[in-house]
C-alpha cells in the first residue's frame, strides 16, 4: 500500500538522479492545505492521519503550508496526486519549490 512508501521518488528517477549526481534546484511537493496558524496546520495533519506520509509545514509569508514528497519531476508528483487523491480523498495540488 502506498502509506507504507518512506520515499515519494520512483526507483527510476531515484537511479536517474544518483546516476547524474546532479543537485536539482528545484524540486515538486504535494501541497494538502494552507493555514494562518502553524497549530491548525499540524492539528489538520492529526485529523487527517497524514503521519504516515511524512508531511511537513513550509511557513511562508503569512501562511502555514501542509505538504508532502519530494519529486524530481512534475510528472512524477501528478502520479502520485492521483494515488493520494484515491486514498484520503482530499484536495492536493502540485507545486515547485526551490531548494
Amino acid at each position: 500500500k502506498m502509506a507504507k512508501e518512506n520515499t515519494f521518488e520512483t526507483k527510476d528517477a531515484k537511479k536517474d538522479f544518483q546516476k547524474k549526481k546532479v543537485s536539482y534546484k528545484q524540486r515538486f511537493v504535494l501541497q494538502i492545505g494552507a493555514f494562518r496558524e502553524r497549530a491548525i496546520a499540524e492539528s489538520f495533519i492529526r485529523e487527517k492521519g497524514l503521519s504516515l506520509f511524512n508531511p511537513y509545514v513550509s511557513e511562508g509569508g503569512n501562511w502555514f503550508r501542509v505538504r508532502l514528497g519530494n519529486f524530481v519531476t512534475k510528472e512524477e508528483a501528478e502520479k502520485y496526486r492521483g494515488q493520494f487523491i484515491k486514498e484520503k480523498n482530499l484536495p492536493v495540488l502540485v507545486v515547485k519549490e526551490e531548494n
